[in-house]
C-alpha cells in the first residue's frame, strides 16, 4: 500500500505541475538535444555552381539550390537515396527557399525572380519590372503560412541600392514600402511567442564605420528600427533564425532573444571561428556552424559534435526529428558537401 500511496502522490503532482503550466502559459522545459550522430558525406561537383540555401519537408525530400553560371544546374533534389538535378524550363539563379510542404515550395533569386514548385514542376511566378533600377536581386523567401509570404534583397542602379521587401498574401505579390538605402536585405523572420514584427538582417555599404551588418525590426512602418550594428567582418556579424517559434539572434559569438526592447543572452560561444549561422529544434538543441565543423548548444554547453581540418566552408542547416543536413562549400575543388547525420538508435 505504501508504495501505491507514494505512486499516486507522484502522479498527482505531475498533474498538478504540468496543469499550472497551461494554466499560467508556462510550456515544459524541452529536454538537452543529443549529440550522439552518425555522419555521412555526398559530394556534387557542379560547375560554376556553389550551392546556397536548403529546405526539406523530411529526410527523403531535401532541396538544395544556388546560384550559378549553369542556369539550368541550380536546383537539386534529394529523394533519400540520391541527389538530381531539377532544372526549370525557364532558368532561375536561386538565393533562397522556404516551403510548406512536398507540393509547395518557394524560390527566390537574382534578376528579382521567384519561382514555385507544386509537387510536379517549377514554374515562375514573379519577375520584377523595376525600370527605375537597372538590377534587381532577392536574397530570402520565407512565410508563415502560404498566404503570408516575404522576399527580401536589394534594388541596384549606378550610384544607388536600396533594400527590397516584397509581400505575398496568397493572390499576389506587393512591394512594401521601407526606407534602407545604400545596402541590402539579406534575410527576414518573425517569431510567435514574443512580438508580432519581422526582424531582418542587412547590409550598409560604405557607411561611416565601414560595411556594417546590421539586426532590423520592421513593424509595418517604412523606417524600419536598427536594433543592432556591427563592422563586417568575420566574428563580428548577425544572423538569426525561428527556434521555437522564437527568433533566435546571432551577435558576436553569442545567441540572443529580443524580449521587451532589449537582447536577452543565452550563451556565448567560447570557440575560435565561430560564422553567425545556426539552426535547432528547440532553445536546448542548437546547432552553430563553425569554421572547422559544427558545434551543439544543449542548454547546458556547447562541445564541437563534427569537426574537419579541410577547405570546407559551411552555410547553411536543416533539422528533422533524427535528421540533420549541412551545406559546405570547397572552393579550393569546386565542389559541394551535403554533411549528414543521422541519430544512432
Amino acid at each position: 500500500m505504501k508504495k501505491l500511496f507514494g505512486l499516486s502522490v507522484i502522479m498527482i503532482l505531475t498533474s498538478l505541475f504540468l496543469f499550472n503550466c497551461e494554466d499560467s502559459g508556462l510550456e515544459p522545459e524541452p529536454n538537452p538535444g543529443r549529440r550522439d550522430y552518425v555522419w555521412e558525406v555526398d559530394t556534387l561537383v557542379i560547375p560554376y555552381t556553389f550551392l546556397h540555401e536548403i529546405w526539406g519537408s523530411s529526410p527523403d525530400d531535401v532541396w538544395a539550390i544556388g546560384p550559378g553560371g549553369d542556369l539550368d544546374k541550380t536546383i537539386y533534389h534529394y529523394n533519400g537515396k540520391k541527389w538530381n538535378n531539377v532544372g526549370m524550363q525557364r532558368p532561375i539563379s536561386p538565393k533562397g527557399i522556404w516551403g510548406f510542404s512536398s507540393d509547395d515550395i518557394w524560390i527566390a533569386g537574382n534578376e528579382g525572380k521567384i519561382a514555385h514548385y507544386n509537387g510536379t514542376e517549377w514554374y515562375r511566378h514573379l519577375v520584377l519590372d523595376e525600370e527605375k533600377f537597372a538590377y534587381s536581386a532577392f536574397e530570402d523567401i520565407w512565410g508563415e503560412n502560404n498566404q503570408n509570404i516575404w522576399a527580401v534583397g536589394y534594388l541596384d542602379s549606378a550610384n544607388t541600392r536600396k533594400g527590397l521587401v516584397y509581400h505575398f498574401d496568397g493572390k499576389e505579390w506587393k512591394r512594401i514600402n521601407i526606407v534602407h538605402n545604400n545596402g541590402n536585405l539579406g534575410k527576414i523572420r518573425k517569431g510567435k511567442k514574443t512580438s508580432n514584427n519581422y526582424y531582418l538582417w542587412g547590409l550598409l555599404e560604405n557607411d561611416f564605420i565601414g560595411d556594417s551588418t546590421m539586426i532590423l525590426e520592421y513593424s509595418g512602418q517604412p523606417n524600419m528600427k536598427v536594433l543592432d550594428k556591427s563592422r563586417f567582418v568575420f566574428g563580428e556579424w548577425h544572423n538569426m533564425e525561428v527556434i521555437e517559434d522564437e527568433v533566435i539572434f546571432t551577435i558576436n559569438n553569442s545567441l540572443y532573444t529580443y524580449k521587451n526592447n532589449e537582447f536577452n543572452l543565452i550563451t556565448t560561444n567560447n570557440f575560435s571561428d565561430a560564422y553567425q549561422g545556426i539552426f535547432g529544434r528547440t532553445k536546448k538543441d542548437i546547432f552553430w556552424l563553425m569554421d572547422n565543423g559544427i558545434t551543439h548548444y544543449n542548454g547546458n554547453n556547447i562541445e564541437y559534435i563534427l569537426e574537419f581540418h579541410g577547405t570546407e566552408h559551411l552555410v547553411r542547416g536543416l533539422l528533422f526529428e533524427n535528421d540533420v543536413f549541412s551545406l559546405a562549400k570547397d572552393y579550393s575543388n569546386y565542389t559541394n558537401i551535403i554533411i549528414k547525420g543521422k541519430l544512432k538508435n
